[in-house]
C-alpha cells in the first residue's frame, strides 16, 4: 500500500466523525423544531394547516436520530479497526498517529501536545506512516 493509500485509509475515521457530528447538528436541529410545535386547539378551524405538523416534525427527529446512531456506530467501527493497526508502531508514533487520526486534533495541537516542532511532527508522521503495515 502506497504512503496516499494509508492517509487515505487512516482518514476514514475523520471523515465519518464529521459527518456524524454534521448528523447530530441535524438532530439538534430537529428535537427543536420538535419541542416549539404546539396543537391547534381553538374551535375556529385551523385554515390550511392539516394538523400533522407536530407528527411529521417528530418522524423528522426519529429519521434524524436513526441516522446518527447508524453513523454513529460506523465510527466505532472505524475507530477500533485503525486502533487496532496502530499499536503496531512505536509509543510516540501510536501517540501521534492517534491524536491527529482517531482523536481529530490538528497536527499544530499533536505538535504542541507532544512537545514538537511543526517539523518535527511532520517527519514523525511520515516515519510513522511508512512503517503502518496495512
Amino acid at each position: 500500500m502506497t504512503y496516499e493509500e494509508k492517509i487515505s485509509w487512516l482518514s476514514r475515521y475523520r471523515e465519518a466523525e464529521k459527518l456524524y457530528q454534521r448528523l447530530s447538528y441535524r438532530l439538534a436541529e430537529a428535537q427543536e423544531a420538535t419541542r416549539h410545535i404546539t396543537q391547534n386547539l381553538s374551535a375556529a378551524p385551523g385554515g390550511s394547516k392539516d394538523g400533522q405538523s407536530l407528527a411529521r416534525a417528530v418522524e423528522r427527529e426519529e429519521e434524524a436520530e436513526r441516522r446518527a446512531y447508524a453513523q454513529l456506530a460506523v465510527c466505532d467501527a472505524l475507530f477500533a479497526e485503525i486502533d487496532a493497526v496502530l499499536v503496531q508502531l512505536d509509543s510516540a508514533e501510536y501517540c501521534a498517529l492517534r491524536k491527529y487520526y482517531l482523536d481529530c486534533l490538528k497536527w499544530e495541537q499533536v505538535a504542541a501536545d507532544m512537545n514538537f516542532t511543526s517539523r518535527g511532527i511532520f517527519a514523525l508522521r511520515r516515519r510513522a506512516i511508512e512503517h503502518l503495515k496495512l
